[in-house]
């Protein structure tokens, strides 16, 4: 099983928001537990030097565990029971550049995908933000007219943005792990076309956005839909933006940039990072083995530059 290295990204359009104590809010609330029907998720982060370091723990709600064995291709499957402290847990790290908040992060079959990661994440700053709206509205005082208070409501409408960056060839992969996809935007130096009225409009145009819109009972063939993005990004020419609109299986609505990204990040073999997690813990996760192999691949990996 391979271990894969995701690009992602957190942005801040909002002048209004201080993004520095939004991720002071992600690292006080590492000890916050998520609780879900067949399992639990905690988001542990703390800071080293130049990075945001992360741990993402997702607990199944199970009490069994299965193991096989194969003898001369009969199998054998065996039940261990857990102990009653003890719980099936997955793991990802990411690191993240506090310059830019440009970074990477690990995911292996089974795990917290990212855009899970990112819900929880826009869960926790959704929370800081309406807070701070509300603060703000408290504080013009029981007088304040509708006027004020739609004003400060609409000082925090624009929200932080987490976004994918994606490798060229993880395309197809990446988009068919979303549960719709609705869109896909193409934008092209020229097309060249054929009809002159519609030759002597684009002789006048610095570029051609193409949308397509996707119907909506064909969003969750996703497979076929991720195949065919995939196949004309890299087979049509002068592309110069591309962009798709996906929604995650938390109905988050998802904005990935395909074009911005490099060719190729690392990847693992598993049994190569799940060994060097044996004694993990919240007081030593920072200095694990896996953070330094993250940044090194970060700063001095063949696509570093995608991260300055």
């Amino acid at each position: 099983m391979k271990v894969k290295s995701i690009g992602f990204e957190i942005k801040n359009p909002n002048p209004n928001i201080n993004i520095s104590d939004v991720m002071t809010m992600f690292m006080n609330s590492s000890s916050r537990v998520h609780s879900y029907a067949d399992f639990s998720r905690q988001i542990l982060m703390a800071e080293k030097d130049d990075y945001y370091i992360g741990l993402v723990l997702t607990y199944k709600n199970q009490k069994k565990n299965l193991k096989s064995t194969i003898n001369g291709g009969n199998f054998k499957l065996k039940v261990e029971d857990l102990k009653s402290d003890e719980k099936i847990v997955t793991f990802n790290f990411f690191c993240l550049k506090k310059s830019n908040l440009k970074g990477l992060y690990l995911y292996h079959h089974a795990s917290c995908s990212v855009s899970s990661l990112f819900s929880n994440f826009q869960t926790l700053s959704n929370e800081y933000i309406r807070r701070k709206n509300k603060e703000e509205i408290t504080s013009l005082g029981q007088k304040a007219s509708k006027e004020e208070k739609n004003a400060v409501n609409e000082k925090y409408n624009d929200r932080l943005d987490y976004k994918i960056i994606l490798t060229q060839d993880s395309i197809e992969e990446l988009l068919a792990d979303f549960k719709k996809i609705k869109s896909a935007c193409f934008r092209f130096t020229h097309i060249g076309f054929s009809e002159a009225p519609m030759l002597a409009i684009e002789e006048e145009t610095k570029n051609i956005d193409v949308n397509f819109s996707i119907a909506p009972d064909s969003r969750t063939r996703t497979d076929r839909l991720a195949r065919k993005i995939s196949g004309a990004y890299h087979s049509v020419k002068n592309i110069v933006k591309a962009k798709v609109v996906a929604v995650d299986y938390q109905d988050n609505e998802r904005f990935i940039d395909i074009l911005n990204c490099p060719t190729f990040f690392d990847e693992y073999e598993f049994d190569f990072i799940a060994e060097k997690v044996d004694g993990l813990a919240n007081d030593n996760y920072t200095e694990n083995e896996v953070v330094g192999i993250i940044i090194d691949q970060i700063e001095t990996g063949k696509n570093s530059d995608v991260f300055n």
